[in-house]
């Protein structure tokens, strides 16, 4: 046999046998797949592959199990936990406290609200964890933590890629995931859910830049204006007065001797302040006014449990700022339209329901007297309006009337006005009428700018009421007697 032959052979040879040796080695582990079974897996949807987990569906009578979630990114942690009261509140209390966007934490907690099944799976080998984004920068660390162990999740979040463009459009969206507490040796691949998006991003879009977590306007126990530019009155201190029927009810602590309206604006402007920016102080500009005491406003409230303080500074270039106690480090610009707001005057929170009852079915008797004629006197009888003398009325133009006295509220209450300057002195109309019993009379003096003074009796508070409301006071019996043929 040539020498050549026997060189080929012998190669062949050696080569045979490395390839049967390699073969005995260790072979490729497969590890099972993931399964993630979701809080409401019972409100499945079908989700585009190529939509994020902030799309999916969800359920208007199922709320997530988890009261905090952590998220380390780059090396920096933000904590936000839930509302212990409304689940539906969340609060940033790390690295800053403040609130957060709501629906932030609805993109994160979708992201396990249906079964979550991996695709692929590999062991983790030592060095290998870069390779798929588990480590350095691009990790994302979560953890969403419930009460009940078993319900909390923790994920390592890493790198992504997608299937080929097809003529069907974009390829499914593929995240590499970490479980360490499920499998701490495996990463698996999720198909469908773009499970970055909810996380990777700053501090700053996940907060709120609401400056009050307060529910609801009713929530409020008290609140305090201090605003030394106010016109009327500096200091206004309101606070709850429940009843036995009704324990959303308010007064004046002070000032003393008014009677308050409903506070359902003012509490309302205030609950939802939202900041059209939020700056440092260490950059904040020159001009916010907040250094300015002389105009400088304070707000403080109460609401359950929680207190809040705020400083608001006057109006400059259409537009003014806050600062909260509670965020020293941090001014909040506003739009300039918010301030009056939530600086209200006096007037406009008194209450300007003049006459004093729970309806118009309450009155009984009304008479209208214009200088020394009566213009017409009628009563209630069997629950129907007639005339004194029992004459029939015209009941829609006499339901007018009568919802028109007890619904009359007050434009205004002008100070420093005496009898002669507002005509009460002499009144062009004199309204006498009785609620549950108790008789009452109504003067209405001159008219300036489509408003009339008036006051109740001849001592009381001088007010105006708009001069269509005296018109409709006004009308005698020809205008309100029935016109129908028996």
């Amino acid at each position: 046999m040539r020498k050549k032959t026997l060189v080929v052979l012998a190669l062949f040879v050696a080569l045979f046998a490395l390839v049967q040796f390699a073969g005995k080695g260790k072979k490729a582990e497969v590890l099972p797949p993931l399964k993630l079974s979701g809080w409401a897996p019972e409100n499945k949807s079908v989700v585009h592959p190529t939509k994020s987990a902030v799309n999916v569906a969800r359920s208007p009578n199922s709320e997530p199990p988890y009261q905090r979630i952590e998220i380390t990114r780059k090396g920096k942690k933000t904590v936000l936990v839930r509302d212990k009261e409304d689940a539906t509140i969340w609060d940033i209390i790390e690295p800053i406290k403040a609130p957060c966007e709501v629906h932030r934490i609805r993109s994160m907690v979708n992201i396990t609200r249906n079964d979550l099944e991996s695709v692929t799976s590999f062991r983790l080998r030592k060095g290998n964890r870069a390779r798929f984004g588990l480590d350095g920068p691009q990790a994302i660390h979560v953890r969403m933590t419930a009460p009940d162990p078993s319900k909390s999740v923790e994920l390592i979040i890493g790198t992504q890629d997608r299937d080929r463009i097809t003529e069907d459009g974009p390829g499914a969206v593929r995240t590499w995931i970490h479980a360490p507490t499920i499998e701490p040796k495996a990463v698996y691949l999720i198909e469908g859910l773009d499970l970055r998006q909810p996380f990777n991003m700053e501090l700053s879009k996940f907060r709120s830049k609401r400056l009050l977590s307060v529910t609801k306007w009713s929530d409020f126990d008290s609140l305090k204006l201090q605003n030394p530019e106010a016109q009327e009155a500096s200091l206004i201190h309101i606070v709850r007065a429940p009843t036995d029927s009704d324990e959303n009810l308010w007064k004046f602590q002070v000032p003393e001797g008014f009677t308050l309206g409903s506070p359902e604006r003012i509490f309302t402007s205030i609950r939802g302040l939202v900041a059209n920016e939020i700056v440092h102080r260490d950059n904040a500009p020159a001009d916010t006014g907040l250094d300015d005491s002389s105009k400088v406003a304070t707000i403080e409230l109460v609401a359950g449990q929680a207190k809040a303080s705020m400083k608001v500074g006057p109006i400059v270039d259409d537009k003014f700022w806050i600062s909260l106690a509670a965020r020293p480090d941090e001014i909040y610009q506003m739009p300039g339209a918010r301030r009056a707001a939530i600086l209200p005057e006096l007037s406009s929170l008194r209450e300007k329901q003049i006459v004093q009852i729970e309806s118009a079915d309450t009155l009984s008797t009304i008479k209208t007297i214009k200088g020394s004629r009566v213009l017409m006197s009628i009563r209630k009888s069997d629950d129907v309006w007639v005339r004194e003398d029992g004459a029939q009325l015209d009941s829609s133009r006499t339901n007018l009337l009568v919802n028109t006295l007890a619904k009359m509220k007050a434009q205004g209450f002008p100070e420093g006005v005496d009898d002669a300057a507002t005509g009460l002195n002499n009144p062009i109309l004199q309204v006498q009428y009785s609620a549950q019993g108790v008789p009452r009379v109504l003067h209405f003096g001159s008219e300036r700018d489509g408003k009339v003074f008036a006051r109740v009796g001849t001592e009381g508070e001088v007010f105006q009421v708009l001069k269509y409301t005296v018109d409709q006071l006004s009308k005698g019996w020809e205008e309100l007697r029935s016109r129908e043929i028996v």
